[in-house]
């Protein structure tokens, strides 16, 4: 498994088997977890770009993560940073 570090203004560590498996970490934090997988991204996404100022799509699993990578709001971290 890898470590990944979430940035939502509070940050948080988890581990998955990929970037994707942010999905369902971010379900357990929120009030909206059983909702839609579409419906779970658009209000992500929506939340992220409030929050951030950044667009995030919300189209598939794949773009929203890889865009959550891209503006660093997720990212892959080693055991030394997080022990």
């Amino acid at each position: 498994m890898t470590k990944y570090e979430l940035d939502v203004g509070e940050k948080s560590v988890f581990e998955g088997e990929n970037p994707t498996s942010v999905i369902e970490f971010m379900r357990k934090m929120s009030i909206y977890g059983k909702a839609g997988e579409s419906a779970f991204l658009k209000i992500m996404s929506e939340q992220l770009a409030s929050w951030s100022g950044k667009s995030i799509r919300f189209n598939s699993v794949e773009d929203f993560t890889k865009d959550l990578l891209k503006e660093k709001i997720l990212k892959e971290v080693k055991d030394e940073e997080h022990n």
